[in-house]
């Protein structure tokens, strides 16, 4: 039977994808030209500098997807010839490993199964061959001498006296790959610090005229102290003090001369190599850089073949502090940065150590993979606030599991306890899902007593903290910071600034070693996407078009409900018990930035825009406001601030903000509050919940001072202030105080909530106005 000419065409089409699916290194022959192809993805080396007969890794980097990526060469003015294939990971990125680079090429990569794209052509130009010459006329050295597998030595090349480039390069195989170029002295020597001994390894220098040094075999030796002898000591440099977790300086004593030391340390079964110096007369060598992690064996070899003694060198425990207040509270954090160093500076980071202490019996001593200041005007302060990330998840003082905690400063607040109170009302407000924990401690870090900080649960996504799909899930903050902080974040139609604050980078997955099959675990779930920004840019903007209106000029006191279609409604898009609380936190305590110029937090459990279902009045995937954050210039704090947020009285997220804000007019909430429905739900809230803001004033600012010592004791809480202003006193960043003595303040800040709950109640117990049918 003849076939069909269909059959005939798909045959020829399943031929030809045949064709291109072959194993990497493979040749076949096939006159696909980048052509008129659209150019969606980019092409990439590594090394970005390669010797001809280099095998190197090739990229190409397409839009999100999984699909067949075919790598072609050019042969000649039109044919290609295809030199692997690879099925790229979720992130649109295919490999092709161990390609041999023979002469300069042209090179590309184009999807063969999936959607149409290729990358730009990528010309490979490799340098020239090098080989040893027989006739050297230099030679290296490498320091130390004697040196162990994976040790970091100093390669130096002697050549006779001038100044030139001189390449180092190392075998591989049967050809020699560079590894480093430096300009020699005057006298004609090269250095190439920071060198990692493979083990057995062939290294020649090669002057820019053509000349050579010899070829040296590196060839480690197993250390161990038994095989040399022993004529010297060693001991932490007794003129510093080295705490455990920091870097310090280590000290060998030998016999007068002048010979190369290193300070090998004991892991396991193996002596590994710590750093190294040079002695000076008196045979004395200050080996700095050297890392403890509690007790440990130490001992110093010379290039003599002399060792010092084996000793066992015991750092200071972290908390093991002189100075500070006499009398302390029940919770104290110690912190050591592993360099000494001092964080001042945000966006550096920091390693370090941590010890928590309660009622005076330590922890174990904890890795901190990062300490750093964090916070926007707070981080210019003189008492700045930080940013803790455990190596490991921590439970601080008994709360909930998790790696990443936020040391908030309070400096602003004389009392201390405004976010503790407004958090504690938080809790208490069931349209805000989750409110974070946190509770007091004091801070010495590197020995140096910091005061009275409160340890409290960063915002993120977490089954503990904003519970929304790992996946899917996104928070925002609306912060005008986030360009100068480096996190992606855009302007919205109204003007507002959002930031995306969870997750706020990019995955950054090695492809080697992740695939969402064969290791879900490893796949970076949390990691941004352009197109989840996309997405969220979209929800967003969707959001402000429906609540602003079009032209930004929708007045939502004059809108017929009863003929308001699902789609055009600002409550399907944006959840109204989360609003009325968030309103209701935020307004009660007046805080400065509540009219959405910092520190407003929303989050959604899918950024897709068209996950939102209009007849569903519970849809999980809506905008969600909250955490409420950042209370320090609440309640009256802030004497520098506008006299209106200072005063109990009047509206402060009406409109009526900072007038230095550019927000002020323009936030929700000032649409919002126009609405009747959402007047309806805020004056049945407060209702329902006076009585818990009634309480906020003398017994909640009492309940909060109790908890400032990390005990249930007032006395002791004030002992604690009393620590913190003694430590601050005389800094003249903070705001004005209200009072001489931290008592008066605290009857200040009762009598502030007591009036601020007179003056919203006579206000929300007015019947509001109908809304419109």
């Amino acid at each position: 039977m003849r076939r069909s000419v269909l059959a005939v065409v798909l045959t020829a089409v399943a031929a030809l994808f045949a064709s291109l699916t072959v194993s990497p290194g493979a040749a076949t022959p096939v006159a696909i030209a980048p052509g008129s192809t659209p150019d969606t993805g980019a092409f990439s080396v590594d090394p970005t500098t390669f010797t001809e007969g280099q095998s190197v890794k090739l990229a190409a980097n397409f839009p999100n997807g999984v699909f067949t990526v075919t790598f072609f060469k050019r042969t000649g003015t039109d044919t290609w010839d295809s030199i692997g294939t690879d099925e790229s990971n979720t992130s649109g990125n295919a490999y092709l490993t161990n390609y041999e680079v023979n002469g300069a090429q042209e090179v590309y990569a184009r999807i063969t199964t999936g959607p149409t794209g290729r990358t730009e052509v990528k010309k490979l130009n490799p340098t020239p061959k090098v080989e040893p010459s027989a006739n050297p006329t230099g030679s290296l050295s490498v320091a130390p001498t004697v040196f162990t597998k994976d040790q970091l030595v100093k390669v130096q090349a002697n050549f006779p006296d001038g100044v030139f480039n001189v390449t180092l390069s190392r075998k591989s195989g049967d050809i020699w790959i560079p590894v480093g170029t430096d300009e020699s002295s005057a006298g004609g020597n090269a250095y190439f610090s920071n060198y990692k001994v493979k083990g057995g390894e062939e290294l020649f220098a090669q002057k820019s005229n053509g000349e050579t040094t010899e070829v040296d075999t590196l060839t480690p030796t197993v250390i161990d102290p038994v095989n040399f002898p022993e004529t010297g000591t060693i001991s932490i440099d007794p003129a510093t003090k080295v705490y455990d977790g920091r870097s310090g300086t280590v000290l060998a004593n030998f016999p007068n001369g002048i010979f190369d030391v290193t300070v090998y340390k004991k892991d396991g079964d193996e002596w590994v190599p710590v750093g190294h110096d040079e002695t000076s007369t008196a045979g004395n060598a200050y080996i700095t850089g050297v890392k403890f992690d509690g007790p440990q064996e130490f001992f110093a070899l010379a290039s003599t073949g002399d060792r010092t003694a084996v000793s066992t060198l015991t750092p200071t425990p972290p908390n093991d502090v002189t100075g500070g207040p006499k009398t302390l509270g029940n919770n104290v954090v110690y912190v050591t940065t592993d360099n000494g160093a001092m964080p001042v500076t945000k966006g550096v980071d920091y390693e370090g150590k941590a010890v928590l202490e309660t009622g005076e019996v330590p922890t174990e001593t904890f890795d901190l993979e990062t300490i750093a200041v964090r916070g926007n005007s707070s981080a210019t302060k003189a008492k700045k606030p930080y940013k803790l990330k455990f190596e490991d998840k921590q439970q601080p003082f008994g709360m909930k599991s998790d790696k990443t905690w936020i040391l908030l400063a309070n400096y602003g607040d004389w009392t201390l306890v405004r976010s503790m109170v407004a958090w504690d009302l938080g809790k208490m407000l069931e349209g805000l899902k989750w409110t974070p924990t946190s509770t007091f401690a004091e801070l010495f870090l590197n020995g140096k007593y910091l005061g009275s900080y409160q340890m409290v649960e960063s915002i993120k996504i977490d089954k503990n903290r904003v519970n929304v799909s790992k996946t899917t899930g996104q928070v925002i903050e609306i912060d005008p910071h986030w360009k100068e902080d480096g996190v992606p974040g855009f302007v919205g139609k109204s003007g507002l600034n959002y930031a995306f604050k969870d997750p706020d980078e990019f995955k950054t997955l090695d492809p080697d070693k992740c695939d969402e099959v064969t290791n879900p675990d490893c796949v970076d779930q949390e990691g941004l996407t352009a197109a989840k920004i996309s997405a969220m840019k979209t929800k967003i903007r969707n959001f402000e078009t429906v609540l602003y209106g079009a032209d930004g000029t929708k007045d939502w006191s004059k809108i017929h409900y009863s003929t308001l279609a699902p789609q055009d409604d600002w409550q399907t898009y944006l959840d109204l018990n989360s609003a009325v609380d968030y309103y209701l936190s935020r307004e009660f305590t007046k805080d400065h930035d509540a009219n959405f110029y910092r520190s407003n937090f929303f989050y959604t459990n899918n950024v897709d825009p068209n996950s939102v279902d209009p007849s569903d009045p519970n849809d999980p995937d809506k905008l969600f406001l909250g955490p409420i954050w950042d209370f320090d210039r609440s309640a009256g704090a802030c004497t520098s601030c506008s006299s209106t947020i200072s005063e109990p009285t009047g509206w402060w997220m009406r409109g009526d903000g900072s007038s230095n804000h550019d927000t002020t007019k323009i936030h929700w909430y000032t649409r919002i509050i126009k609405d009747p429905r959402f007047l309806k739900a805020l004056h049945d809230r407060w209702a329902a919940k006076k009585d818990v803001f009634a309480g906020v004033s003398a017994p909640g600012v009492s309940r909060a001072v109790t908890k400032l010592g990390g005990t249930d004791s007032y006395d002791l809480g004030k002992q604690v202030a009393a620590n913190d202003r003694t430590r601050w006193e005389g800094y003249g960043t903070r705001y004005h105080a209200r009072s001489s003595t931290y008592a008066g303040e605290l009857t200040w800040l009762r009598n502030w909530y007591a009036a601020r709950y007179t003056w919203m109640d006579k206000e929300l117990v007015k019947t509001p106005p109908p809304i419109p049918e």
